[in-house]
């Protein structure tokens, strides 16, 4: 905290992986035209929309939406529910040469690591490593709870997670890393989004058009989510506090070009598309 504010909306924070330097990874730069992978409410596994996430397939149309209106000639595949398969996810992930991944569907994690729900089955993390590392996307964004890092346990020292100062050798880690960020990097995407909280559906769409709609613009990632916490609030409560950006400092999806003009499109883009938002039961990612 300074001066009562959190240092997340005061200053563009970007975390950095620390075992794995930026020049040892590489750099993914965007392709032109720009391609994206949109997905929306993927289910919860079942084939029956058991939980479904009303403000997941609002927020994947309207992200689509602001791609098509401020990126010119951007490509763009959504799925969401029944297109959403476990095995349509394999072939996009291994075919599609995507710039930009977004999901916003349910996910969770167990004891050894983390894991999203598609259509029909779970998609584990340990499968999504290798299809990441042959086409490693420039922005990779989980839009739901735990995606970035499951935060330690509250009775664990702190000793045993960070280790202590002098120490000759560093606590051996309690187990394997849960939630993306520690894959992403590793598996050479530039810049990466998630939560280290729960948040709710409507909140993760607030946050993720306003996130967007900062970035079509010409922003750095860390700005564009700087703003889109401030942005939002009202609706998001404290919960955009949750979300945090991996990677390297100055990301920009796509190049300040007539801000003016940009602006002006992507606002009233994105204006027409939250005036058909509705307001369903709230429910959790």
């Amino acid at each position: 905290m300074i001066g009562g504010k959190p240092l997340g909306l005061r200053r563009a924070v970007v975390r950095r992986p620390v075992d794995i330097t930026h020049e040892s990874r590489g750099r993914r730069y965007v392709n032109h035209p720009l391609r994206a992978l949109v997905f929306g409410d993927t289910g919860f596994a079942d084939s029956l929309g058991t939980m479904p996430l009303h403000y997941a397939e609002l927020e994947a149309a309207t992200i689509e939406q602001l791609f098509r209106s401020g990126v010119s000639g951007a490509r763009v595949t959504r799925l969401s529910r029944q297109k959403a398969t476990h095995r349509r996810v394999l072939e996009e992930l291994s075919t599609g040469d995507y710039d930009v991944i977004h999901f916003c569907g349910h996910a969770w994690f167990d004891d050894r690591e983390a894991y999203f729900y598609l259509w029909d089955r779970i998609m584990l993390g340990s499968e999504l490593a290798p299809l990441l590392s042959r086409r490693p996307p420039a922005l990779m964004v989980l839009d739901t709870h735990f995606t970035a890092f499951v935060l330690a346990e509250v009775e664990v020292k702190v000793r045993e997670v960070v280790g202590t100062p002098g120490e000759r050798e560093a606590t051996p880690p309690l187990g394997p890393p849960r939630g993306f960020s520690d894959a992403a990097m590793r598996c050479g995407v530039a810049c990466f989004v998630g939560a280290f909280g729960n948040v709710g559906d409507r909140t993760g769409a607030e946050l993720s058009v306003a996130f967007y709609a900062e970035l079509l613009i010409g922003r750095t990632a860390a700005e564009a989510l700087r703003i889109a916490r401030a942005k939002t609030a009202r609706t998001a409560l404290d919960a955009g506090m949750f979300y945090t950006v991996f990677g390297y400092p100055g990301f920009r999806l796509v190049l300040p070009k007539r801000p003016a003009v940009t602006a002006r499109v992507i606002a009233a883009t994105l204006a027409k598309a939250k005036a058909g938002w509705s307001e369903p039961p709230p429910l959790v990612r």
